[in-house]
């Protein structure tokens, strides 16, 4: 089948035939229609005269219709199909449709659905043939255009209206509607929504501990399709938070995760683990230092057993990162994923907003059902303050980051600003958002010789 033979053109001209003669019929069709179904741009002009005279309140027929295109520069190239549209209203055929006005509208989305599958597809033949284009970012593109498709095919034309002429066809629809009664959808997740409670319920939890009793209790652990950011300027710990939380998620409770890590080796993330895990001063480590050896063995020795998944391929798009996370996912069960630096990668294509990469992830945490912690900077001004406490407004990527996240937490040490501060050791942890929650505070351990966090005794802060 051509393209062309996609275009519905009897449902388009009987669509616009119909709102002519009834503009009240717009209040319904508006919600959940795009202009761009039309298949011709002409149509598409009609439409737009139509639903703003609408919007304005004011009734039309075929000459208001036709000055309200004058007045918008379109009307010469109109003429044809507005003589057109004005014989199906005047005639009986436009009620022929009437009756059954949902059904022409969802027509009409279909067709519109259906040129959007065909031209992917020809974009796919077209591209699968470039030997310059990788494979998994073909594969990682379309997937995302086929779900886009997915999605306004979910959408469909609902009203009060239409379920009752289909009523009056029969009880098909109401068959149908049944399935996403919130009756029906109790009954089905209530099961597994007990389960999970009972299995959780002695630990306050319905997601995977961090290991932090303190960060625990406030969060529940970290959920399955949340997206986490943990934000703070250089120096505050961020990267030493997530390997501890690893070590606590991989190597204790034996259940795997991976790290996607665009600024360290796989090298230094075993060593500062290895440190963190058995107490050892990681400076003196890296320079050779004898003392601590012992415990650098044992710690070795352990780490063998932990269930992570470290990458240091600093050469990865975030297409890499989807697939290498769905086949880990898929042959390792991974719980989640870490990811640190992904400023990186989106330095190397400035035309992509930050907010492209944010709803990549929470995509990926929801279609996957993993966590997803993402490691975020904040802007330089930050510093410039005097209380350099982080705030919402500081994250780098706006609102459209803030927006995608579940939880964002930001980490404030106050001694890396002050050396002489009397809050040695404290890390202050603010949960600046929680998407089922009020915003808390609390406080985490910090010893940065060996780069371990723990949990503070009086940790609470109200």
């Amino acid at each position: 089948m051509t393209k062309e033979n996609l275009i519905q053109n009897d449902q388009e001209d009987a669509m616009l035939s119909i709102i002519l003669r009834d503009n009240g019929i717009l209040n319904e069709i508006t919600k959940r229609f795009d202009v761009s179904y039309f298949s011709s741009p002409q149509k598409q002009e009609i439409y737009k005269a139509m639903l703003s005279l609408y919007e304005e309140r004011e009734p039309f027929d075929l000459k208001i219709l036709k000055t309200r295109l004058e007045e918008r520069d379109y009307h010469d190239n109109v003429n044809g199909y507005l003589e057109r549209i004005n014989n199906l209203a005047e005639s009986g055929y436009s009620n022929l449709y009437l009756k059954d006005v949902w059904r022409v509208v969802n027509a009409v989305r279909e067709g519109a659905l259906r040129r959007k599958l065909n031209d992917l597809g020809e974009k796919i033949l077209s591209e699968t043939n470039n030997p310059g284009k990788k494979l998994v970012d073909l594969v990682s593109e379309s997937e995302s255009e086929i779900k886009d498709i997915t999605i306004e095919m979910g959408k469909g034309i609902e009203s009060s209206s239409a379920q009752e002429l289909h009523r009056k066809k029969g009880d098909q629809l109401n068959e149908l509607a049944e399935i996403n009664r919130p009756n029906k959808l109790f009954e089905r997740q209530y099961p597994e929504v007990e389960k999970l409670c009972k299995e959780q319920i002695e630990r306050n939890l319905v997601g995977i501990p961090t290991g932090f009793s303190t960060l625990d209790s406030y969060l529940g652990g970290l959920k399955h399709s949340h997206l986490t950011i943990i934000g703070g300027r250089p120096g505050m710990g961020k990267t030493s938070l997530i390997r501890n939380i690893m070590i606590n998620i991989g190597l204790y409770q034996k259940k795997p995760v991976a790290l996607f890590d665009f600024e360290s080796s796989v090298q230094d993330t075993m060593l500062a683990m290895i440190c963190s895990l058995k107490r050892l001063n990681y400076k003196e480590i890296r320079e050779g230092v004898i003392r601590g050896w012992e415990g650098f063995g044992e710690g070795s020795g352990m780490m063998k057993d932990a269930e992570l998944h470290l990458c240091d391929n600093h050469n990865l798009n975030i297409n890499d990162i989807i697939c290498k996370t769905r086949s880990l996912k898929k042959d390792r069960g991974i719980e989640g994923i870490f990811i640190d630096n992904l400023e990186s990668l989106q330095g190397r294509d400035p035309n992509l907003p930050s907010s492209y990469f944010s709803h990549r992830l929470k995509d990926l945490a929801v279609e996957e059902d993993i966590f997803v912690v993402r490691l975020s900077p904040l802007v330089q001004e930050v510093d410039k303050r005097n209380d350099k406490r982080p705030k919402l407004s500081d994250l780098t990527g706006g609102g459209a980051v803030e927006s995608d996240a579940d939880c964002i937490l930001f980490l404030y040490r106050d001694e890396y600003y002050n050396p002489d501060s009397k809050d040695k050791e404290l890390c202050e942890v603010d949960i600046a958002k929680r998407r089922w929650g009020s915003r808390e505070k609390m406080k985490l351990k910090f010893i940065k010789e060996c780069m371990r966090f723990e949990d503070y005794p009086d940790s609470v802060q109200k």
